[in-house]
């Protein structure tokens, strides 16, 4: 068997965390929040809860369960390369960035629409309740630029989450 040039490709939901350590949990009750719960919403929900809150405090880090991995590896010295979908917004920019810079390289697509995103507001006692819009992560259209990188894998990993959307 011929040596791989890549240890994992990941195929999954690209979606960008935003993370913030709420004060009180005055904020969820204001929102009609559930504490600890995660709340599926749509772009627009999520905007309008996200421009309510202290930009500074929030913690923007790349997310979905097969590109934490992906990330983790790279930051680890693997080489790897990881393939999802984003909207050509800052999110997705952002996104795309810190994919660099964890793995030095991505398969990302940027396309049409916002990309997916997950607010999560965590409580003193360490409650997290997220608000979930799966935006662009369940619309990649196609994965034919990622079949050479798959081919030259000694693994693929993706996850079951990624056949939610209506192309997939």
């Amino acid at each position: 068997m011929s040596e791989k040039k890549y240890a994992v490709a990941g195929l999954g939901n690209a979606l960008m965390d935003a993370l913030i350590v709420m004060d009180s949990d005055d904020f969820l009750g204001s929102e009609s929040l559930n504490k600890g719960i995660m709340h599926p919403v749509d772009h627009n929900r999520w905007m309008d809860v996200y421009s309510k809150l202290d930009t500074s405090k929030i913690v923007l880090q790349t997310g979905g369960s097969c590109a934490n991995t992906i990330a983790a590896m790279g930051l680890m010295g693997a080489t790897v390369s990881y393939c999802g979908h984003l909207g050509n917004d800052e999110f997705g920019s952002t996104y795309a960035q810190q994919f660099v810079d964890a793995c030095g390289e991505h398969s990302l697509i940027l396309g049409e629409g916002h990309t997916g995103k997950c607010l999560s507001l965590v409580s003193q006692d360490a409650e997290r309740t997220m608000l979930t819009d799966l935006g662009t992560s369940v619309m990649l259209p196609s994965v034919e630029h990622f079949k050479t990188v798959i081919a030259d894998s000694q693994v693929l990993y993706s996850t079951g989450d990624l056949l939610l959307g209506d192309p997939m």
